[in-house]
């Protein structure tokens, strides 16, 4: 399976690095890290992993690709979002913007292109491999990352969140709390 990531550091750099030692049906996937700006010949790729944030290049790429893989029922999109994309989570109003621009062009090549036949995924991740507080490590969704490539083709998810179960609220308060002690 080859294996088209972008970003090469931090989640895609763990998402490159166990996805090359992990076997798929007795062969090893054949990973290709790419940056945003970079011409993707995506016609030599069996998977695209939408990893790498920079303003709107997210979407830019999910279309770019999904007009190559649209029509083979082999070929999996999978793009990493985030939890912020949700209405009044995040503070941070561009970023949330930029993922759920992702997050609705996504679902409307799922649910409104009759020509679709591949599989598009969108993960919306919560806080990740925080120092202190509770949250998601690379590892946990790196392993639904490979779940997702190797389930049943007919099987698609369309949308799945995974955040850390402590309560919402709280780590949010312990954010803040966090980030006013910086200002002090």
């Amino acid at each position: 399976m080859k294996i088209v990531i972008t970003g090469s550091s931090g989640l895609a750099g763990n998402i490159a690095g166990v996805l090359r030692a992990t076997p798929y049906q007795g062969d090893s996937h054949e990973v290709d890290e790419a940056r945003v700006e970079d011409a993707i010949h995506w016609f030599k790729y069996d998977v695209f992993i939408n990893c790498a944030h920079v303003e709107f290049e997210q979407c830019r790429l999910l279309l770019e690709c999904f007009d190559v893989f649209k029509s083979d029922p082999k070929k999996t999109i999978i793009n990493i979002s985030s939890r912020a994309a949700q209405p009044n989570i995040s503070k941070g109003y561009m970023y949330a913007a930029q993922k759920s621009a992702l997050n609705h062009l996504s679902n409307n090549l799922i649910y409104n292109n009759a020509d679709k036949q591949c599989r598009i995924t969108t993960m919306n991740l919560g806080l990740l491999n925080h120092p202190t507080l509770p949250s998601l490590d690379y590892n946990e969704v790196t392993s639904w990352i490979n779940r997702i490539l190797t389930w049943d083709s007919h099987l698609e998810i369309p949308d799945i969140t995974l955040q850390h179960s402590h309560n919402y609220q709280e780590v949010q308060e312990y954010k803040r709390l966090d980030n006013a002690k910086k200002l002090i």
